[in-house]
C-alpha cells in the first residue's frame, strides 16, 4: 500500500516538475537608458565579430498587417542575411514607433504566429547570438520565440521588462522622439543575449489576451565574441514551477514521515 501511494505522489510531483520545460540555452536580457533607440556606442570593444541592423526604412510603408516577405542584408553586404515572413506591417512613423521620429517600423496584429525572422550568415562566424530591437508601444502581450533548427531554445514574455522599467508617468514611458504622445506606454531598446548556444530563427507574435500591436524598430543580430553584456539586466524572478517543485518535495517528504511512524 505505501508503494502504491508512493507512485501516485511521484506521478504528481513529476507533473509539478513538468510545468516549465527546460530550454536548451541560457538567455540574459537588458535594456538601453531612456530614450536610446540603437544597441549604442557604450559596448565594450571587440563584443562583436560581425553585426547589422535593419531600420525598415528603404521598404514602402503598406500600412496594414497581414502579410507579405522581404529579405535583408542587415548593412553587412550578405555576409548577414534575414527573410521575414508572416502577418506584419511596414508603418510609417508615429507615435506608436519608428525610431528617431521618422522612417518606419515593423508591426505585428497577428494573435496566432504573428511573423518570423529566419537568419542566415556566411563562414566569418558560426551563428547567431545576440539579437536586439526597439521596442516600441510595449504591452504585455509582445512575445518572443526563439529557435535553432526546429529547436524552439528561448521563450520570452516582456512581464519582467515592464516590472524593470517602471510605471508611467516613467522614463521609459511615451514616445521619446514625440513628446506627450502614446504616454502610457513603455519604450526601450532591448536586448538578448544566448549564453550556451546560437539560433537561426525568430518568431514574432501577439498574445491573444490583448488587444494592441506589436510594434518594433532597428532589429540587430549578430555574433558576440566575447561573453561581456551591455545594458542593464532585467531580473528575473524564481520560476513558479520550482516554488511548486519544492512544495511538491517537502509534501513528500511529510507523507514519507508520517507512512514511516504509521503503525
Amino acid at each position: 500500500m505505501w508503494q502504491v501511494r508512493c507512485a501516485a505522489y511521484g506521478c504528481m510531483l513529476w507533473t509539478v516538475l513538468g510545468l516549465r520545460p527546460a530550454l536548451a540555452d541560457t538567455f540574459v536580457q537588458t535594456y538601453q537608458a531612456a530614450r536610446q533607440e540603437a544597441p549604442g556606442t557604450n559596448q565594450p570593444g571587440g563584443q562583436f565579430s560581425l553585426y547589422g541592423t535593419e531600420g525598415f526604412d528603404g521598404l514602402p510603408a503598406t500600412g496594414g498587417g497581414g502579410g507579405t516577405s522581404f529579405t535583408t542584408r542587415f548593412g553587412t553586404g550578405g555576409a548577414l542575411t534575414g527573410t521575414y515572413s508572416g502577418a506584419f506591417g511596414i508603418h510609417a512613423a508615429d507615435q506608436y514607433g519608428g525610431a528617431g521620429g521618422k522612417g518606419n517600423y515593423i508591426v505585428t496584429f497577428d494573435r496566432g504566429a504573428g511573423y518570423s525572422l529566419a537568419l542566415g550568415h556566411d563562414a566569418s562566424i558560426p551563428g547567431f547570438n545576440y539579437f536586439g530591437m526597439a521596442l516600441s508601444a510595449l504591452d504585455g502581450g509582445n512575445l518572443l520565440d526563439f529557435y535553432r533548427g526546429d529547436s524552439l531554445v528561448y521563450s520570452y514574455a516582456p512581464s519582467d521588462l515592464i516590472k524593470a522599467l517602471g510605471p508611467c508617468p516613467g522614463p521609459y514611458c511615451g514616445n521619446p522622439t514625440q513628446p506627450g504622445q502614446n504616454g502610457g506606454e513603455q519604450y526601450a531598446f532591448v536586448s538578448f543575449f544566448d549564453q550556451t548556444g546560437t539560433f537561426d530563427r525568430i518568431a514574432f507574435h501577439e498574445g491573444a489576451a490583448f488587444g494592441g500591436g506589436y510594434e518594433s524598430d532597428n532589429h540587430t543580430v549578430g555574433y558576440r565574441s566575447t561573453a561581456v553584456l551591455f545594458g542593464v539586466g532585467v531580473p528575473v524572478p524564481e520560476p513558479a514551477s520550482l516554488t511548486l517543485a519544492g512544495m511538491a518535495l517537502a509534501g513528500l517528504g511529510l507523507l514519507r514521515r508520517h507512512l514511516r511512524h504509521k503503525p
